[in-house]
């Protein structure tokens, strides 16, 4: 099973007072961080969806087989636009996607376990759980694709395709709220800086 990566990083970050994804984080800037750990798991293709400060980041993205860059010029109209800049461009042969956002950095491992999880279940959407709340990033199955190019800011985007397809929906369970970060502002920023690495098992 071919599994590609949409790795959202067009935002304006206007809460954040700086460009998200080059916040510092484990050593490297957010988006260095994010290739890295995706390079570290069985992920074979990531598209990079850039847009605000695009000519800053794109140096960032070493274009390789394995990763490469889109520039969404519409990226001020919303999330919904960049995700859908990359699902229009994964190769033909991807059974899958993940979806990150560049405000929510995860490490390869748990990636790598979701999936895992993913590939065994088989269910058209893979999400992490941590005490009972759905977190991210999240799994869609190809034959989710042509809704995914169909989401809307005023329909509540993923989460939309997420409902509807409600009994579909495996849960894997993580021991750390790592999966519900979401580095919207500096107050989000440092309370993630503290939280432990997390290794896990089973």
């Amino acid at each position: 099973m071919s599994v590609s990566a949409v790795l959202l990083a067009a935002g304006q970050s206007t809460r954040m007072g700086q460009n998200k994804a080059l916040l510092a984080w484990k050593g490297q800037t957010m988006l260095e961080y994010h290739l890295d750990q995706l390079r570290q798991t069985s992920i074979e293709k990531t598209v990079v969806v850039l847009g605000f400060e695009a000519e800053r980041l794109q140096p960032l993205v070493a274009e390789t087989a394995k990763a490469s860059v889109i520039i969404n010029a519409d990226y001020l109209s919303g999330r919904c636009s960049s995700i859908k800049a990359g699902i229009r461009v994964l190769p033909p042969q991807s059974d899958s996607v993940l979806i990150l956002a560049i405000d929510q950095p995860r490490p390869y491992y748990l990636l790598e376990a979701l999936i895992k999880y993913h590939q065994k279940r088989r269910h058209l959407i893979t999400m992490p759980v941590y005490q009972g709340r759905r977190g991210h990033p999240t799994l869609f199955a190809r034959s989710l694709f042509a809704e995914l190019l169909e989401i809307s800011e005023e329909t509540a985007g993923l989460l939309q395709v997420v409902r509807r397809h409600q009994k579909k929906v495996a849960e894997l369970p993580v021991p750390s709220p790592i999966v519900l970060i979401d580095l919207n502002d500096r107050s989000d920023y440092e309370k993630a800086l503290s939280l432990p690495d997390i290794r896990l098992t089973g």
